[in-house]
């Protein structure tokens, strides 16, 4: 049954592979296979591969899978509900997974969760930022143990990616050419390097903080 659930994950996910087998987590407890690769998740239209590592224990698929998000260097875990500061992830596929449940399908869960909640954002952000974030209000634990109301979760919490994602001013993705974003360095709010050029005063347009040209820092 495992290698069934492996070869049809390979179909669906091609990118997530065998990195491992039989390794133990920090050389203790039990062993595990290590499934290595990325979470494919369209978000306003736009495609991410988010790095995500899925460990099998030694009695899966009676044993539920471990979940955890992987950020490269530049990268860090945006911790949520679901995503723990450590990058665990915890939906309630996985709380109520029995015998009959698969890997494919908890992607499938995964992936939606990612479109609404991109659990990995860039390492540098401002402090403004997360504070913005870490004050948004989140649906209770108790209220969103099925998944029905996981993806009924995700899908009324898109505002949470607003701040780490989209310019405050033109709603536009930040990119690596035009649209770069760019921190105010001295009252911390962020828009694209495009709209802080365009600003007619080097005002902030969130607090009114009166800034220079060195004040504004390129992080993307």
């Amino acid at each position: 049954m495992k290698l069934n659930q492996l070869d049809q994950l390979a179909r669906h996910y091609p990118d997530l592979k065998i990195e491992s087998r039989n390794c133990r987590i920090d050389g203790i407890g039990d062993e595990y296979t290590v499934l290595d690769g990325s979470i494919p998740a369209t978000f306003k239209g736009v495609n991410y591969n988010f790095a995500t590592k899925i460990l099998l224990p030694y009695a899966f698929p009676q044993e539920p899978p471990r979940v955890k998000a992987a950020p490269t260097e530049q990268m860090r875990v945006r911790s949520s509900e679901y995503v723990s500061e450590t990058g665990k992830i915890t939906i309630p596929y996985l709380q109520s997974w029995t015998i009959s449940s698969s890997l494919v399908e908890l992607c499938n869960d995964l992936s939606a969760l990612f479109s609404h909640f991109p659990p990995l954002a860039m390492a540098h952000s401002s402090p403004k930022t997360a504070s913005a974030i870490s004050k948004l209000d989140y649906v209770p634990a108790s209220s969103a143990r099925t998944r029905e109301a996981f993806l009924d979760f995700v899908s009324q919490n898109i505002d949470l990616v607003k701040f780490e994602l989209e310019c405050g001013i033109c709603k536009l993705f930040y990119n690596r050419e035009k649209r770069k974003r760019t921190v105010i360095s001295i009252c911390g709010h962020q828009i694209c390097h495009e709209c802080a050029q365009k600003l007619p005063k080097k005002l902030c347009p969130f607090c009114s903080q009166e800034f220079r040209q060195q004040h504004l820092v390129v992080t993307f």
